[in-house]
């Protein structure tokens, strides 16, 4: 199983924001192409780990970050994708 979470935004300089943000406080935190399920953003989004979900929950709930959309869960296993909205 291979599985990540994604933060969508619909700002691109607030997803550039968040990966700084997150990388500042130790979290592993790239930049990559919003999932299709999302159907919403920029056409970017931050991907980071589930360990480091209580990092950009705190980011997120700052208040920093109007463009926020949610947070999703993608899950691949077995050659199949699974998304699911976690915040």
């Amino acid at each position: 199983m291979n599985g990540y979470y994604v933060a969508v935004f619909k700002s691109k300089t607030e997803v550039l924001s968040f990966v700084d943000k997150m990388r500042y406080y130790g979290a592993d935190c790239t930049v990559v192409p919003i999932p299709k399920e999302a159907h919403q953003g920029c056409g970017i989004s931050a991907k980071f780990l589930s360990r480091n979900a209580i990092i950009a929950k705190r980011l997120i709930d700052s208040g920093e970050f109007p463009s926020f959309y949610p947070v999703f869960e993608i899950i691949k296993l077995a050659g199949r994708t699974s998304t699911r909205r976690i915040y």
